[in-house]
């Protein structure tokens, strides 16, 4: 399942993590209660989400803050984020379906990125590397730089949608378990090069 988001500038479809929790639904606050959340960073930056219930959907607003101040509005969408900072990158997990998340990314003061992944996906935020395991080659990609592939791996399987067990991120490489047509499980890697 996929799905897309507004923004100001662009039309962008979304990435990943395990450690963000998804919020509940608006509809479950209220129709009357509108929710305004402030999730502080580094260095006086802070991302804003303000979500109103609308019938069937949420209306949300989600801005970047510099000292209390709005700097941009990051996205309008009818799906409420979870939103998290790691160190200096702030990231928003949208709900879309069982085992499907849309991410997005905001560095300050005004980088934003994102990729379409899903629940096996990883991301490495200290590198800013995000791959996705959709499709077989895997597309390994760096935040913040366009969207073309610092690398790919293809995988010695027929599926278009492989089985990945697992995925490390190591020094100097990404390293994948997945099985392959017979079912064994087998290990491949790809080099990933600096910035």
């Amino acid at each position: 399942m996929t799905s897309s988001f507004t923004r100001t500038c662009a039309s962008i479809i979304l990435p990943c993590l395990a450690t963000v929790s998804y919020a509940l639904p608006l509809a479950a606050y209220g129709p009357d209660k509108p929710v305004n959340d402030l999730h502080r960073g580094p260095a006086g930056w802070a991302i804003s989400m303000k979500c109103k219930h609308n019938g069937a959907s949420d209306d949300c607003v989600v801005s970047a803050l510099k000292n209390g101040k709005p700097t941009q509005t990051i996205i309008k969408t009818s799906v409420r984020p979870g939103i998290q900072w790691y160190g200096d990158i702030a990231m928003m997990r949208f709900p879309c379906g069982t085992g499907c998340r849309n991410d997005m990314f905001f560095s300050p003061p005004n980088k934003v990125d994102g990729h379409e992944l899903v629940a096996q996906d990883a991301i490495d935020i200290k590198r800013r590397l995000v791959v996705s395991v959709a499709s077989n080659p895997l597309e390994v990609f760096r935040l913040f730089a366009g969207k073309a592939p610092v690398a790919t791996l293809h995988l010695a399987t027929s599926y278009t949608r492989p089985d990945v067990e697992r995925l490390r991120w190591e020094r100097d490489r990404l390293d994948v378990w997945y099985r392959d047509d017979s079912g064994a499980l087998k290990r491949a890697s790809v080099a990933i090069p600096r910035n």
